[in-house]
């Protein structure tokens, strides 16, 4: 895939609780009640080093969004919200523009699709980092980074599909390709 243009920043985003870090304000970023952040953009959103803790949500609703790299831990997770598609294009780069040796890391609960439509959440990253993304319930989603390595842990079921340099998988996990893919998303030949 093409590096996201615009490149985002290289600076930290703590999307725990406020919109503060991110430059953007109402209606493209609001918090809950319940304090986590809802990003809807309205062109293209361009976000830094986003990182999430605890058990803190990130509602996503469609749209493009160049982030510079999403580290997720303890029970943080992104939820797909509205009708339509989250397209998620990684840089992963530091300040001097070399890769990051993470560029994703989803340790936490990774994400939650409730339409199990994985075309809904697309991760695409041009790099040769690691992606780190742990599977749950209700995990549907396209990873496209033909440079990386992607590592896959937990034993959840991960829904739709996995494009990697090399994929590994441990502790128990499984991928449930979704055979509709085939003709509607990018594929470098047949599943496996």
């Amino acid at each position: 895939p093409d590096a996201p243009n615009p490149l985002p920043p290289t600076t930290s985003m703590n999307l725990n609780s406020a919109c503060t870090d991110t430059g953007y304000g109402g209606p493209e970023c609001t918090v809950n009640a319940d304090d986590d952040v809802v990003l809807t953009p309205t062109g293209t959103m361009t976000l830094g080093n986003v990182s999430l803790t605890g058990s803190s949500i990130l509602y996503l609703y469609p749209g493009t969004y160049n982030i510079n790299s999403l580290s997720f831990t303890g029970n943080s997770k992104i939820q797909v919200m509205g009708a339509g598609n989250v397209i998620l294009n990684i840089a992963g780069l530091d300040a001097d523009g070399e890769y990051l040796a993470t560029a994703v890391d989803f340790e936490g609960q990774s994400a939650t699709n409730d339409t199990f439509d994985p075309a809904r959440l697309q991760i695409t990253y041009a790099g040769t980092g690691i992606i780190k993304v742990a599977g749950g319930a209700d995990t549907a989603a396209l990873v496209y980074a033909p440079n990386a390595t992607v590592n896959m842990s937990g034993g959840a079921a991960w829904y739709g599909s996995i494009i990697g340099k090399t994929v590994n998988i441990s502790g128990g996990g499984t991928i449930h390709y979704d055979r509709s893919l085939q003709t509607s998303q990018m594929t470098l030949g047949s599943f496996m």
